[in-house]
C-alpha cells in the first residue's frame, strides 16, 4: 500500500512540475523581443535624417491571465498533495479535500492578479533632409544611443518602421 500511495504522489507531483512549466513558458514569451535581429527582410524606403530630439520613455502593458483554469487545477493538485500527507483513514481524506480546496482558492486569486510588463522606448524626433519632422517611438537598444543632431536613416518596411545611427 506504501508502494501505491507514493507511486501515486509522484505521478502527481509530474503533472503539476508540467503544468507550471508550461505557464512558465507561455508567460516568458510575454517579454519577447519585437525587433529581430540578423534577419533579412525588404525595406520599402530609406530616408536620412538627423535627430531633433529623444528621450528615453516607459510603456507599461496590463496582461489579464487567461489561464485560470490551469493555475486552478494545479493548485488543487498541489493542496491536495499536501494534505494527503497527513492524517491516515478519515482525516487523511479530509486533509486531502481541506488541501485541494485551499490550492485553489489560493491560485484561482493569483491567478486573477494581472501582469505588468514595462517596455523601455525611445522617442525621436527626425527631421529628414527635406526638412520634414517624423516622431517615431521605437524599442530601445542600449547599443544605440541617440542623440540630437546624430545622423540617421528611417527604414520603412511592410510591417514598421525603424531608426538606426547612419555611420
Amino acid at each position: 500500500m506504501a508502494h501505491h500511495k507514493y507511486s501515486l504522489l509522484r505521478r502527481l507531483v509530474l503533472i503539476c512540475v508540467a503544468m507550471m512549466a508550461s505557464n512558465f513558458i507561455v508567460a516568458s514569451s510575454y517579454g519577447a523581443d519585437l525587433y529581430q535581429r540578423n534577419v533579412a527582410r525588404p525595406v520599402n524606403q530609406v530616408v536620412f535624417a538627423s535627430v531633433d530630439s529623444a528621450r528615453n520613455i516607459t510603456k507599461q502593458q496590463v496582461l489579464q491571465s487567461t489561464r485560470h483554469g490551469w493555475h486552478t487545477l494545479s493548485g488543487a493538485l498541489i493542496g491536495g498533495l499536501l494534505g494527503y500527507q497527513f492524517g491516515d483513514g478519515t482525516g487523511q481524506i479530509v486533509a486531502t479535500t481541506a488541501g485541494a480546496v485551499l490550492g485553489a482558492g489560493i491560485a484561482d486569486y493569483r491567478s486573477q492578479t494581472p501582469i505588468v510588463l514595462e517596455y523601455q522606448l525611445v522617442e525621436l524626433l527626425l527631421k529628414t533632409e527635406q526638412g520634414e519632422l517624423i516622431n517615431v517611438i521605437q524599442d530601445k537598444d542600449p547599443n544605440m544611443r541617440f542623440k540630437r543632431g546624430d545622423a540617421v536613416r528611417i527604414l520603412y518596411f511592410d510591417e514598421g518602421v525603424r531608426v538606426d545611427l547612419a555611420y
